[in-house]
């Protein structure tokens, strides 16, 4: 699971062989993040479609509202979770960590737009947010 998650951060964001994304992917911090990512997209777009599910909350901009706000999560989780572990274990690093969390929350993204192809269907009032069909 650590290789299938490693292979989907790494296509974002990549450090040097030897350094951070090494020590994430052999300290497995990969798939308490990709676990996160999913799931919080996930949730974000249930959210929206069918929590939230109003005729006044249905615009292009509440939906982008709703993926910033997924987005910001994922970056400070992606940024503030493998900190103790991977300074304990591999030094110190800062500009790793940010690429990490913008990493985490553009996973995040990719799913909330992945599920929301299927949520809109089954929405009743946001079914043509964002795009029209």
């Amino acid at each position: 699971m650590n290789e299938f998650f490693a292979s989907i951060y790494e296509k974002f964001y990549y450090s040097e062989p030897g350094t951070f994304s090494d020590c994430i992917f052999d300290n497995a911090i990969y798939v308490p993040l990709g676990i996160t990512a999913f799931i919080l997209g996930i949730f974000f777009g249930m959210l929206f479609y069918f929590i939230i599910n109003r005729p006044s909350f249905s615009k292009w901009y509440h939906w982008t509202l709703i993926l910033l706000i997924c987005f910001g999560i994922n970056f400070l989780i992606g940024l503030f979770l493998p900190q103790t572990k991977v300074e304990s274990l591999c030094g110190h690093f800062t500009y790793e960590y940010y690429m990490l969390g913008l990493a985490n929350g553009a996973v995040a993204t990719c799913v909330y737009f992945i599920f929301m192809v299927f949520f809109r269907w089954f929405s009743t009032h946001a079914k043509q947010t964002p795009i029209p069909h």
